[in-house]
């Protein structure tokens, strides 16, 4: 990183998490990414937090924390037009 570097909690997020919606009562669910954002500006320490936009992650660094078969399960859901990998996911 060139130049000074953000001081505090850095945050990377997209705005298409707010649109990710699992369905009802699932943890990762747009409103708890606004009660998140919420929290942080009851808090007080906003200024301390740094949002910047999460870069597409490229296919190297997937494959560096997915296992292969993991991810042609995933192509396949993704072929088949999507679906539940499991109970959570």
């Amino acid at each position: 990183m060139n130049g000074a570097s953000p001081s505090g909690l850095l945050i990377a997020t997209h705005d298409l998490c707010w649109q990710h919606d699992p369905g009802p009562g699932h943890p990762e669910r747009p409103q708890r990414l606004t009660a998140v954002r919420h929290g942080i500006e009851l808090s007080g320490v906003g200024d301390g937090v740094t949002w910047v936009d999460a870069p597409e992650a490229p296919m190297a660094a997937v494959e560096a924390v997915h296992q292969a078969q993991m991810l042609a399960r995933l192509a396949e859901i993704d072929r088949q037009g999507g679906g539940e990998l499991d109970a959570d996911t």
